[in-house]
């Protein structure tokens, strides 16, 4: 193969590889998540590979009888969502602490009917652009070699 073929390889490889989403912030409208109710969350975005992740947009998507919202108070519930370009700031390489996105929480709705516990939503990469001066300026390090090594006789001073 050749470097290109390789390269766009790995750059469609990266988010699986190297990008983490966690939702965090759950909060029910009471202390616990019960039938029919709503419930707030957050996204957060990890990338611990070398590039820096730009223009993120994710897809949230209701499992089962879930509905989901995008935030704001007037966003409509269904099955699914994308994230706008700017939800989520540029998110560095190596940044293990992550990037959490701009605004108010995400919604979720559970169904009426007690349930067992399951899947209610997930949460994927829709679209990125990647930035590789990261890359190309952290990772350009020193090296032994190649080397330069000056060669020549010593001779008795006259």
């Amino acid at each position: 193969m050749s470097f290109f073929t390789d390269y766009v390889a790995a750059l469609e490889a990266y988010p699986a590889e190297f990008i983490d989403i966690l939702i965090e912030n759950v909060d029910p409208e009471g202390e616990r998540l019960n039938e029919g109710e709503r419930a707030n969350f957050d996204i957060r975005v990890i990338n611990r590979g070398p590039l820096d992740v730009l223009e993120l947009q994710l897809t949230v998507t209701s499992l089962g009888d879930t509905t989901v919202a995008q935030n704001g108070a007037a966003a409509p519930f269904g099955d699914t969502f994308t994230t706008e370009i700017g939800q989520f700031d540029n998110v560095p390489a190596h940044n293990s602490t992550g990037i959490l996105h701009n605004g108010s929480p995400f919604k979720f709705e559970v169904p009426a009917g007690v349930q067992p516990e399951h899947d209610l939503l997930a949460v994927t990469v829709f679209n990125w652009r990647g930035d590789d001066a990261h890359l190309l300026r952290s990772h350009a390090i020193a090296s032994a070699l190649p080397r330069a090594i000056h060669r020549d006789r010593v001779r008795a001073a006259t």
